[in-house]
């Protein structure tokens, strides 16, 4: 998002009071969406879905300034999916009526969110080639490049660090946690990651990917 869209994003919001929400509390639940956007100023917000077997399946991770959920308030769809707090979050709460108003009104903001759906659609379309053809190691190693593309930081070691864990990493690839465990020890024997309480540290994602990419047949012609 550019400084100019998001200094709109952030005008209109800032008229509704800013909520506080605590970490793995449920914003919002299947069928019970009511009209309103949540958009958020600080933190991370999971979108996820239960499988048959009780487990979570996250299919998006949103962090400021995203706001949501856009499916529901553009289409009306009928969506049966989850959305938590990842981590403490603050959050404005705009009427769905006002908010699509605004995106009409701003053709520029409605472009910027026209090109972030079209980059997640593409995300979605290659994590979908692994889940279909890959194995355990190239689902995983996919969902971590994607985690550090969105969220890493740098730290004073200048290793990227990601606020994921290794259950975190299991909900998005739709693995066990013991598999991903699994798999994690293996990149470690080879220093491409490691693994710190509830965080990744990637020395080189160049690395982790070209490793994705010569282990993979997803990616040979």
């Amino acid at each position: 998002m550019d400084h100019i869209v998001q200094n709109k994003v952030d005008g209109f919001f800032s008229k509704y009071p800013l909520i506080s929400i605590n970490k793995s509390s449920i914003i919002m639940r299947p069928k019970d969406y009511g009209d309103f956007v949540f958009k958020i100023d600080q933190g991370r917000v999971i979108q996820y879905d239960i499988s048959n077997d009780g487990s979570k399946i996250v299919l998006n991770v949103f962090k400021a300034p995203a706001y949501f959920p856009m499916s529901w308030a553009i289409n009306k769809t009928n969506d049966n999916y989850f959305f938590e707090a990842h981590s403490d979050c603050k959050v404005r709460r705009a009427p769905l009526t006002e908010s699509i108003k605004f995106i009409k009104n701003n053709p520029d903001v409605m472009y910027d969110l026209l090109g972030r759906l079209y980059s997640g659609i593409d995300g979605m379309q290659r994590r979908n080639v692994y889940f279909a053809n890959g194995s355990a190691m190239q689902r995983m190693i996919y969902e971590v490049i994607l985690m550090a593309t969105r969220f890493g930081d740098f730290n004073s070691n200048k290793v990227l660090t990601i606020p994921f864990s290794e259950q975190d990493i299991a909900h998005n690839s739709g693995l066990t946690r013991e598999t991903v465990n699994r798999e994690i020890s293996k990149l470690k024997k080879l220093n491409l990651l490691t693994v710190e309480k509830k965080l990744l540290h990637i020395q080189s994602v160049e690395n982790l990917d070209n490793y994705l990419k010569d282990s993979s047949p997803i990616n040979k012609k």
